[in-house]
């Protein structure tokens, strides 16, 4: 008689636990952040469907607050979003390493969770994003390497967190960040090995954070890092080795990390008066550099490692005149070939090139306008506008 009840317990157990398995769950978000009716999910055959209007619920992993299919995420092979839904909630989809096929994203979704599709790594085919989007949150494609093709963010986000495309190896195409961004988070776009094209941030950003564009290692083209940045974060461009050309960093920036520019192929680079620490290893590598403005009247106190791999005596230095013999005592710096400045705002008339043109509102443009109101980039870090 026991085992008759312990097998009928067992069973009914089962029976209690595959039902809650399929749901339905409440996971809508009512005010104040509590779980509503107004989104259904329910689970059936690989399936995962969300049915019902407005906000989902975010979940919190650190807390234990977890989604109420997490238990069965492997199981998860596709997903269905019902058109009335705006926002996909944090941890939403986060784990479903089974989920295949496109990303189940429609227009209309405003919002798209911190971690939401982390480590979906056999969603497949071209990631798009909806131009509806204004909010991505840190981890939302982490290690999703099955997505191909540009990386477009839409036009209305502002921040791109932390980790927020980080080891996302399968994109293939462009990068696209929009003018309103003002902070690029930690590894936001680590590994992305394959994008392509020239790198272009916008003006507003203060910060590029440790690791940003780590092994970016398909960008090509110029880098222009633009007017208010005040940090650039350790190893943040590091194996880069597409980017070339003039690196201007502007007046403003501070600090340059530990590997900053590690293995980056630029052939002048241009250190602001601003600039007071430059990390170790921070131009490792950079074997094409022929040429070097720096405006600090005094010298950065800096070791070997800054310059790695680099014959000093064949680059030339350009230094502010009044601090040339500082230069030619100080430690590394007088290893290269050193000159001096007749000001800190000048070089010879035969060094001077532009290098780029930018719209008022900071926008590069591909060749010098021929009508209009532009600025003008100098490889000596000045800039000039210009009316025709």
């Amino acid at each position: 008689m026991k085992k008759i009840i312990t097998l009928l317990t067992t069973a009914f157990l089962l029976t209690v636990t595959t039902a809650f398995a399929q749901g339905p769950w409440n996971v809508g978000r009512a005010p104040g952040g509590m779980t509503s009716d107004k989104i259904i999910a329910t689970f059936s055959d690989g399936t995962l469907t969300l049915t019902g209007e407005g906000e989902m619920q975010s979940f919190d992993n650190q807390v234990m607050f977890f989604c109420p299919w997490e238990n069965i995420k492997e199981q998860i092979t596709s997903v269905v979003i019902d058109k009335r839904i705006t926002t996909i909630g944090d941890n939403a989809f986060n784990g479903c390493v089974n989920l295949i096929g496109s990303l189940p994203l429609h227009e209309g979704i405003t919002l798209i969770g911190s971690n939401a599709f982390k480590n979906c790594e056999n969603l497949t085919g071209y990631l798009s994003i909806p131009q509806g989007v204004i909010h991505i949150g840190g981890g939302a494609f982490e290690n999703c390497s099955g997505l191909t093709g540009d990386l477009i963010i839409p036009e209305g986000v502002t921040f791109i967190g932390p980790n927020m495309f980080s080891g996302c190896t399968g994109l293939d195409g462009i990068l696209s960040i929009p003018a309103g961004v003002t902070y690029i988070g930690w590894y936001a776009f680590a590994g992305c090995e394959g994008l392509t094209g020239n790198l272009t941030l916008p003006k507003g950003i203060t910060e590029i954070s440790k690791q940003a564009f780590y092994e970016c290692r398909s960008l090509t083209g110029s880098l222009t890092i633009p007017q208010g940045v005040t940090k650039i974060g350790e190893s943040a461009f590091f194996g880069c080795f597409g980017l070339t050309g003039s690196l201007i960093i502007p007046q403003g920036v501070i600090e340059i990390g530990e590997l900053a520019f590690c293995d980056c192929s630029f052939s002048s680079l241009t250190i602001p008066e601003s600039v007071t620490t430059i990390g170790t290893s921070a131009f490792l590598g950079c074997i094409n550099l022929t040429f070097i403005n720096n405006y600090a009247t005094t010298p950065q106190l800096i070791d070997f490692t800054i310059f790695e791999e680099l014959t000093l005596s064949n680059i030339t230095l350009n230094v502010p005149a009044s601090s040339l013999a500082l230069y030619q005592n100080a430690k590394i710096w007088k290893d290269f070939n050193v000159s001096g400045l007749t000001s800190v705002d000048e070089v010879s008339a035969s060094d001077v090139k532009v290098v780029a043109y930018y719209s008022l509102l900071g926008v590069k443009l591909s060749q010098e306008p021929q009508r209009g109101s532009y600025i003008v980039v100098y490889n000596n870090g000045k800039t000039e506008k210009r009316i025709k």
